[in-house]
């Protein structure tokens, strides 16, 4: 399972982990790539779109049985670096501005790919519940780690909050009045 550095995508990973899945997180920092190595994930260094494939068998072998994309940005890429009957998970479109994503069907086709878009807009609060109630045991055993807590910070610096949420820092920040 392949899955990134942001609030998502480390919590993609941590369930992966959770659930004994071998976990590849798929980063553009090398000091995300620390971080996320010290808890136990693999990492490669995203470069190239186009290098997507080569890294991933570098590491997986075959490539990755589940990749979670929560960018949209990296579909295209994702289709060669899954492997057969593997699925491609989407949690988000490209950023606005960004151009359409051209999508390799034939590809996806003859490796028997799943498409899973992700959009938990679609839930009501009960079914968000319930969902949380499935994996809550996980919690309850250690299995899964709680997030960390967010870091507090005066909205005097919040400027310097967003350069650092900008840069890739790994915890949430809530700016403070005073």
């Amino acid at each position: 399972m392949i899955g990134g550095n942001g609030a998502v995508g480390r919590a993609a990973l941590a369930l992966g982990k959770a659930l004994g899945a071998r976990t590849l997180a798929a980063l553009r920092k090398p000091e995300q790539a620390e971080r996320l190595a010290a808890e136990g994930h693999e990492t490669i260094l995203l470069g190239a779109p186009d290098h997507l494939a080569a890294q991933v068998a570098a590491k997986l072998g075959g490539g990755a049985d589940a990749i979670f994309d929560t960018t949209g940005a990296w579909l295209p890429a994702s289709v060669p670096a899954a492997a057969l009957h593997g699925a491609l998970c989407v949690i988000a479109p490209p950023a606005m501005g960004q151009p359409k994503v051209e999508f390799p069907v034939l590809d996806f086709y003859r490796r028997g790919l799943t498409l899973i878009g992700i959009n938990s807009l679609l839930r009501d609060t009960i079914a968000c519940a319930g969902m949380f109630n499935e994996i809550a045991g996980l919690y309850a055993t250690g299995a899964l780690a709680p997030p960390p807590a967010p870091e507090q910070r005066p909205l005097s610096n919040g400027l310097e909050a967003y350069a650092d949420v900008d840069m890739g820092y790994p915890h949430k920040i809530v700016l403070t009045p005073g």
